[in-house]
């Protein structure tokens, strides 16, 4: 990653892209055509739906995170560049875990309000949505921590705009992962366990 962080942030986005993608794909409905009203306000959506309400929460999440770093004190037109990267890379790890947790729709007041809802108010239904919005928080943190070393006079490779970011983001979403994993078998006790008849 030292030597070409824009393609190591580029590749790790879109393995990502690929697991979040797969893991909703999993989590809907197999049949595609289920006209009528829904049976319950949790009903899984379409993935069709889905993924434009995930596409949304990434479009908008990219712009924020980006507005975000150089409130941070991120390159905004030198490496703008690598800090588009990066904030593309934390829209996905912090804004898919929103869309996938909210079932959001897919239209920007739901967007925003989900956002608020689940980065400020700490709002989740399921033990799913606990882990999701905990792996969204890990991120968030992980990023912020891994800014620690940037201003360090080390002169290493690996403290390059924005590795220790990207190194801090992926942590922290998978130490959200632990974490949430974990409130949720004390918030939800027997979810994982299979019902007996």
């Amino acid at each position: 990653m030292e030597e070409a962080p824009s393609s190591f942030l580029r590749a790790g986005a879109v393995l990502l892209l690929a697991v979040r993608c797969a893991w909703a794909a999993l989590r809907c409905p197999r049949n595609p055509g289920g006209a009528g009203p829904p049976r319950a306000a949790r009903e899984p959506m379409q993935f069709e739906t889905l993924a434009a309400s995930c596409g949304l929460h990434v479009a908008i999440g990219t712009p924020i995170a980006y507005t975000a770093l150089v409130l941070f004190g991120a390159p905004l037109f030198e490496m703008w560049e690598r800090t588009l990267d990066i904030a593309c890379v934390l829209a996905l790890l912090v804004a898919m875990p929103v869309a996938l947790s909210t079932r959001a729709g897919s239209s920007l007041p739901s967007v925003l309000h989900a956002f608020v809802g689940v980065l400020v108010r700490l709002e989740w239904q399921t033990a799913e949505d606990l882990i999701l919005v905990t792996q969204a928080h890990g991120a968030i943190l992980g990023a912020w921590l891994g800014a620690i070393p940037i201003p360090l006079d080390w002169d290493r490779p690996w403290q390059a705009w924005p590795c220790t970011i990207a190194y801090g983001a992926y942590a922290g979403f998978m130490i959200g992962t632990v974490v949430g994993i974990v409130l949720a078998a004390r918030h939800f006790p027997g979810h994982g366990q299979k019902k007996q008849r």
